[in-house]
């Protein structure tokens, strides 16, 4: 999303699941593993190059708690790519 060309800020959304072939369910994030904005950005910071601006922060929507992703517009800087190499198995985790 990141590489995308579309001008403006772009949105990911974290608490709704989403399968081909089946209807959108929105589950929410249970508040107590609802992760602060700070790791992400140091994950990113670790294994994207060049550096990526986003913000992570909580909405709620229908009673539930969504996370949302936001990668800012001012990220010109494409292509973006995985800078740390890691092997199959292993798993990037905030």
């Amino acid at each position: 999303m990141a590489n995308s060309s579309y001008i403006g800020n772009k949105y990911l959304i974290l608490g709704i699941k989403d399968k081909p072939g089946e209807d959108r369910e929105i589950c929410g994030i249970d508040a107590n593993e609802f992760i602060d904005s700070s790791v992400y950005q140091n994950v990113i910071m670790q294994y994207i190059e060049p550096e990526l601006r986003v913000d992570y922060f909580p909405i709620n929507y229908l009673d539930k708690k969504l996370g949302v992703v936001m990668i800012h517009e001012g990220n010109n800087n494409r292509p973006y790519i995985v800078k740390k190499k890691y092997s199959y198995g292993q798993k990037v985790q905030a």
